[in-house]
């Protein structure tokens, strides 16, 4: 993960990156240690942050995604390019929204149980 390499960059500590993601500063320390990996979600905020994009943060120098062997968080083992990680965003997206439809028709049925009660 190339966190504290961008930090440097945009010249922000990892106290300021941690109340810009209102997060831990010893969240961010254990990131930049490769002690734990950041969620997608968090990537992209961090990514966000730091003006970068979040292919920048997965791909390694030769611009392939790999798995470090790192625990937790998520991996990409040799998926190859953004247009694999956009599809895979895309897939999340889909699910999310899914699952929101879901989430909205249960409530209209118990809102209806409840009126009819």
């Amino acid at each position: 993960m190339k966190i504290r390499q961008f930090r440097h960059q945009k010249g922000i500590s990892q106290n300021e990156l941690a109340d810009l993601l209102n997060v831990a500063q010893t969240t961010i320390s254990n990131f930049e240690a490769d002690r734990t990996l950041p969620d997608i979600v968090m990537i992209d905020k961090i990514a966000k942050e730091l003006d970068k994009d979040v292919s920048e943060f997965l791909a390694n120098d030769a611009g392939s995604f790999i798995n470090e062997g790192q625990k937790g968080g998520v991996t990409f083992q040799n998926i190859g390019t953004v247009d694999t990680i956009n599809s895979i965003s895309d897939k999340l997206i889909e699910q999310y929204e899914k699952r929101l439809e879901e989430k909205d028709e249960i409530i209209c049925m118990l809102k209806e149980q409840v009126k009819n009660n």
